[in-house]
């Protein structure tokens, strides 16, 4: 993993905070990775690419 996807992850983890209990959402970096590919293949689904 590059150096900028690095700072990337650390800043999602660091800004986000739940909007129930004001803590951070993602408790890592591997929460946010799980997150974003989670994502991204729900959009893959959804725009039948798989």
């Amino acid at each position: 993993m590059n150096s900028k996807t690095r700072t990337l992850l650390r800043e999602i983890q660091l800004k986000i905070k739940s909007p129930i209990t004001g803590q951070k959402e993602f408790i890592n970096e591997n929460a946010v990775i799980d997150y974003a590919v989670k994502t991204v293949y729900d959009l893959m689904k959804q725009q039948k690419i798989i």
